[in-house]
């Protein structure tokens, strides 16, 4: 099982397959989800804005994408983004997912090699407990907000060696 995301979903689809490899793509649009299917891939994991990472400034929210691509596509449906108990995971399936990817969520459990502070401060945070950082042009990041998220947020585009100053 593989999954690809951040580009050209048939890029490695075939190759994949022919070595006996599940293969689902990452998508936060209607069109991204798919352009994936017509690539060949085996399903989709639907991730919304609410998710850690990198994201699309013109994105959607999982409970808007899950339904909405789950209308438009005939592949088995992963959602991500915002997952983080059973609520939210109930919702997912009732909107049309076959199951959840929790990421950030699973950063604070006891098996985590992440280090302390980090799980600390993933537990700590609150509603208003991170920030997307604009990296140019479409693309976003969401971070926990911390000070250094703060000010870079205030500079306007930081781009991707504003954030790596702050690592």
């Amino acid at each position: 099982f593989v999954t690809t995301s951040a580009g050209d979903a048939g890029m490695f689809a075939d190759r994949l397959h022919d070595a006996g490899i599940t293969v689902f793509h990452v998508v936060g649009t209607l069109a991204d989800a798919k352009k994936a299917v017509d690539a060949g891939v085996d399903g989709l994991v639907v991730e919304g804005v609410e998710g850690g990472g990198f994201k699309n400034r013109f994105g959607a929210s999982s409970m808007v994408l899950l339904p909405l691509i789950a209308d438009h596509v005939d592949v088995p449906i992963v959602a991500a983004g915002g997952i983080c108990d059973a609520r939210s995971m109930a919702a997912a399936m009732v909107l049309g997912a076959e199951g959840v990817q929790m990421g950030t969520r699973l950063l604070a459990c006891a098996d985590s090699p992440v280090h302390a502070n980090f799980k600390q401060a993933v537990l700590d945070a609150d509603d208003n407990g991170t920030v997307l950082l604009p990296l140019g042009g479409r693309r976003m990041m969401r971070v926990i907000r911390t000070e250094a998220a703060q000010r870079l947020d205030a500079e306007g585009t930081p781009g991707v060696e504003a954030l790596a100053r702050v690592q």
